[in-house]
């Protein structure tokens, strides 16, 4: 199952913490209607990741797999430098998904992520 599709299950409003599998690291989605460029690349991200457990505290969900899937496409995308590792990108997942990115910025680390991902172009 999709984080995304746990998700249209939560209460409205409903704050979910997010584990990942591999990586040490804690983020929290949000069981909301779709606002701005933030949230439409929460959702995006959501699309992406799949429930690996769900747990009484949070939701583990694999990160750490697309990431990896998007590793090139996000260096070639100029987020980060050649020759990064999975593990350097992973340092920065939580961050940008509590919003220290701009929302612009953002939305585009998620669609590349999605693209990676799915294979899709992302909706607009």
């Amino acid at each position: 199952m999709k984080l995304s599709e746990y998700l249209v299950f939560c209460e409205s409003g409903m704050e979910v913490p997010v584990w990942d599998i591999e990586y040490e690291m804690e983020s929290y989605f949000y069981a909301d209607p779709v606002k701005d460029d933030f949230d439409k690349a929460m959702s995006l991200i959501a699309q992406c990741v799949d429930i690996v457990e769900i747990g009484e505290d949070a939701v583990t969900v694999n990160f750490w797999g697309a990431i990896e899937k998007s590793r090139q496409a996000l260096i070639d995308g100029e987020f980060y430098p050649e020759g990064s590792s999975v593990e350097y990108l992973m340092h920065d997942v939580a961050p940008i998904l509590a919003g220290n990115l701009s929302e612009k910025n953002t939305l585009e680390w998620a669609q590349i992520i999605y693209k990676s991902v799915t294979g899709e172009e992302p909706q607009t």
